[in-house]
Protein backbone atom coordinates (compact mmCIF):
# COMPACT_ATOMS: atom_id res chain seq x y z
CA UNK A 1 0.00 0.00 0.00
CA UNK A 2 1.40 3.44 -0.87
CA UNK A 3 2.33 5.95 1.86
CA UNK A 4 -0.69 8.13 2.54
CA UNK A 5 -0.48 11.89 2.99
CA UNK A 6 -2.61 13.70 5.53
CA UNK A 7 -5.00 14.93 2.82
CA UNK A 8 -5.40 11.37 1.45
CA UNK A 9 -6.21 10.07 4.93
CA UNK A 10 -8.81 12.79 5.41
CA UNK A 11 -10.40 11.90 2.05
CA UNK A 12 -10.59 8.21 3.06
CA UNK A 13 -12.14 9.10 6.43
CA UNK A 14 -14.79 11.23 4.68
CA UNK A 15 -15.68 8.25 2.43
CA UNK A 16 -16.05 6.02 5.51
CA UNK A 17 -18.14 8.48 7.50
CA UNK A 18 -21.68 7.24 8.36
CA UNK A 19 -21.02 3.78 6.90
CA UNK A 20 -21.44 0.44 8.60
CA UNK A 21 -18.37 -1.67 9.42
CA UNK A 22 -19.07 -3.96 6.48
CA UNK A 23 -19.46 -1.06 4.03
CA UNK A 24 -16.26 0.52 5.38
CA UNK A 25 -14.39 -2.77 4.89
CA UNK A 26 -15.60 -2.89 1.28
CA UNK A 27 -14.35 0.67 0.66
CA UNK A 28 -10.96 -0.11 2.22
CA UNK A 29 -10.63 -3.34 0.21
CA UNK A 30 -11.09 -1.30 -2.99
CA UNK A 31 -8.14 0.88 -1.98
CA UNK A 32 -5.81 -2.03 -1.12
CA UNK A 33 -7.23 -5.39 -2.30
CA UNK A 34 -4.06 -7.34 -1.43
CA UNK A 35 -4.20 -6.14 2.20
CA UNK A 36 -7.85 -7.15 2.50
CA UNK A 37 -7.17 -10.79 1.56
CA UNK A 38 -7.03 -13.06 4.62
CA UNK A 39 -3.95 -15.24 4.89
CA UNK A 40 -3.92 -18.99 4.51
CA UNK A 41 -3.80 -20.79 7.81
CA UNK A 42 -3.95 -24.19 9.40
CA UNK A 43 -5.19 -24.94 12.89
CA UNK A 44 -5.06 -28.30 14.64
CA UNK A 45 -8.54 -29.12 15.94
CA UNK A 46 -7.97 -32.66 17.20
CA UNK A 47 -5.50 -35.50 16.84
CA UNK A 48 -7.08 -36.46 13.50
CA UNK A 49 -8.36 -33.13 12.16
CA UNK A 50 -6.80 -29.90 10.87
CA UNK A 51 -8.81 -26.84 9.90
CA UNK A 52 -7.48 -25.25 6.70
CA UNK A 53 -8.64 -21.79 5.63
CA UNK A 54 -7.80 -19.98 2.41
CA UNK A 55 -9.42 -17.68 -0.11
CA UNK A 56 -10.11 -19.06 -3.60
CA UNK A 57 -10.44 -16.83 -6.63
CA UNK A 58 -13.25 -17.27 -9.17
CA UNK A 59 -11.06 -19.41 -11.47
CA UNK A 60 -10.30 -21.90 -8.71
CA UNK A 61 -13.96 -22.00 -7.67
CA UNK A 62 -14.89 -22.75 -11.31
CA UNK A 63 -12.30 -25.56 -11.47
CA UNK A 64 -13.66 -27.05 -8.23
CA UNK A 65 -17.14 -27.02 -9.74
CA UNK A 66 -15.79 -28.70 -12.88
CA UNK A 67 -14.10 -31.46 -10.84
CA UNK A 68 -17.32 -31.97 -8.87
CA UNK A 69 -19.28 -32.27 -12.13
CA UNK A 70 -16.74 -34.66 -13.71
CA UNK A 71 -16.92 -36.90 -10.63
CA UNK A 72 -20.56 -37.61 -11.54
CA UNK A 73 -23.25 -38.43 -8.97
CA UNK A 74 -20.58 -39.07 -6.35
CA UNK A 75 -19.26 -35.51 -6.81
CA UNK A 76 -22.68 -33.92 -6.34
CA UNK A 77 -22.92 -35.17 -2.75
CA UNK A 78 -19.29 -34.51 -1.73
CA UNK A 79 -18.52 -32.05 1.01
CA UNK A 80 -15.67 -29.62 0.33
CA UNK A 81 -13.32 -31.74 2.49
CA UNK A 82 -14.29 -34.89 0.55
CA UNK A 83 -13.76 -33.05 -2.74
CA UNK A 84 -10.24 -31.97 -1.71
CA UNK A 85 -9.43 -35.50 -0.48
CA UNK A 86 -10.61 -36.90 -3.82
CA UNK A 87 -8.50 -34.39 -5.78
CA UNK A 88 -5.47 -34.98 -3.53
CA UNK A 89 -5.66 -38.74 -4.15
CA UNK A 90 -5.90 -38.22 -7.93
CA UNK A 91 -2.95 -35.81 -7.84
CA UNK A 92 -0.88 -38.18 -5.66
CA UNK A 93 -1.50 -41.05 -8.10
CA UNK A 94 -0.46 -38.92 -11.08
CA UNK A 95 2.65 -37.65 -9.29
CA UNK A 96 3.65 -41.19 -8.20
CA UNK A 97 3.50 -42.27 -11.87
CA UNK A 98 5.55 -39.23 -12.89
CA UNK A 99 8.18 -39.81 -10.19
CA UNK A 100 8.39 -43.64 -10.10
CA UNK A 101 6.90 -44.73 -13.45
CA UNK A 102 3.67 -46.68 -14.00
CA UNK A 103 5.07 -49.98 -12.74
CA UNK A 104 6.57 -48.43 -9.60
CA UNK A 105 3.40 -46.52 -8.79
CA UNK A 106 1.34 -49.70 -9.23
CA UNK A 107 3.68 -51.62 -6.92
CA UNK A 108 3.45 -48.89 -4.28
CA UNK A 109 -0.35 -48.93 -4.49
CA UNK A 110 -0.52 -52.71 -3.95
CA UNK A 111 1.64 -52.69 -0.81
CA UNK A 112 -0.35 -52.96 2.43
CA UNK A 113 -0.35 -49.71 4.42
CA UNK A 114 1.33 -51.20 7.52
CA UNK A 115 4.16 -52.80 5.50
CA UNK A 116 4.51 -50.13 2.83
CA UNK A 117 8.19 -49.65 3.62
CA UNK A 118 9.14 -53.11 4.91
CA UNK A 119 10.37 -54.68 1.62
CA UNK A 120 12.84 -51.87 1.06
CA UNK A 121 15.62 -53.41 3.20
CA UNK A 122 15.79 -56.58 1.11
CA UNK A 123 15.05 -54.77 -2.14
CA UNK A 124 18.03 -52.45 -1.69
CA UNK A 125 20.46 -55.36 -2.01
CA UNK A 126 18.87 -56.45 -5.31
CA UNK A 127 18.74 -52.95 -6.82
CA UNK A 128 20.41 -52.59 -10.21
CA UNK A 129 24.03 -51.55 -9.83
CA UNK A 130 25.34 -48.95 -12.23
CA UNK A 131 29.06 -49.67 -11.96
CA UNK A 132 30.11 -49.95 -15.60
CA UNK A 133 32.26 -47.01 -16.68
CA UNK A 134 31.92 -43.56 -15.15
CA UNK A 135 29.24 -43.01 -12.46
CA UNK A 136 26.02 -41.81 -14.02
CA UNK A 137 23.87 -38.95 -12.77
CA UNK A 138 20.80 -40.86 -14.00
CA UNK A 139 18.96 -42.68 -11.20
CA UNK A 140 16.54 -45.36 -12.47
CA UNK A 141 12.95 -45.07 -11.27
CA UNK A 142 13.22 -48.45 -9.51
CA UNK A 143 16.18 -47.19 -7.47
CA UNK A 144 14.40 -43.91 -6.71
CA UNK A 145 11.40 -45.87 -5.45
CA UNK A 146 13.61 -48.06 -3.24
CA UNK A 147 15.30 -45.01 -1.71
CA UNK A 148 11.95 -43.32 -1.01
CA UNK A 149 10.56 -46.51 0.57
CA UNK A 150 13.69 -47.25 2.60
CA UNK A 151 13.88 -43.69 3.95
CA UNK A 152 10.14 -43.64 4.74
CA UNK A 153 9.43 -40.74 2.31
CA UNK A 154 11.17 -38.25 4.62
CA UNK A 155 14.50 -36.48 5.09
CA UNK A 156 16.94 -38.77 6.91
CA UNK A 157 18.50 -35.77 8.67
CA UNK A 158 15.51 -33.78 9.96
CA UNK A 159 12.42 -35.86 9.16
CA UNK A 160 10.81 -33.28 6.84
CA UNK A 161 8.52 -34.62 4.11
CA UNK A 162 8.68 -31.46 1.96
CA UNK A 163 10.92 -30.60 -1.00
CA UNK A 164 12.81 -33.91 -0.90
CA UNK A 165 15.92 -34.57 -2.99
CA UNK A 166 17.80 -37.80 -3.62
CA UNK A 167 21.36 -37.12 -2.47
CA UNK A 168 24.56 -39.06 -3.18
CA UNK A 169 26.31 -39.96 0.10
CA UNK A 170 29.65 -40.25 -1.73
CA UNK A 171 29.31 -37.38 -4.24
CA UNK A 172 29.15 -38.15 -7.93
CA UNK A 173 32.23 -35.96 -8.47
CA UNK A 174 34.20 -38.29 -6.17
CA UNK A 175 33.06 -41.41 -8.00
CA UNK A 176 29.96 -42.17 -5.94
CA UNK A 177 27.63 -44.47 -7.90
CA UNK A 178 23.91 -43.89 -8.37
CA UNK A 179 22.90 -47.04 -6.49
CA UNK A 180 20.52 -47.34 -3.56
CA UNK A 181 23.22 -47.92 -0.92
CA UNK A 182 24.92 -44.63 -1.92
CA UNK A 183 21.68 -42.60 -2.03
CA UNK A 184 19.56 -41.02 0.68
CA UNK A 185 16.61 -38.67 0.95
CA UNK A 186 17.35 -35.14 2.16
CA UNK A 187 15.13 -32.09 2.19
CA UNK A 188 16.41 -29.12 0.18
CA UNK A 189 17.90 -27.35 3.24
CA UNK A 190 19.71 -30.44 4.59
CA UNK A 191 20.96 -31.22 1.05
CA UNK A 192 22.41 -27.69 0.79
CA UNK A 193 24.10 -28.03 4.21
CA UNK A 194 25.53 -31.44 3.21
CA UNK A 195 26.89 -29.94 -0.03
CA UNK A 196 28.63 -27.15 1.91
CA UNK A 197 30.32 -29.70 4.20
CA UNK A 198 31.81 -31.61 1.23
Amino acid sequence: MPVLTKSMKMEILQKLENKSTREAQRELSKLAPEAAMPRERQRIISEDCVEIKFVADKDLAAKLDEVRALAGPKGATMSMAELFAYMAELAAQALRVKKFGKKGAAEMATQPAANAFAPAATAVTTAPELTAGRPSRYIPKTVQRLVYQRDDHQCVACGSKHNLNIDHIVPLARGGPSVARNLRLLCFNCNQRAAMRC
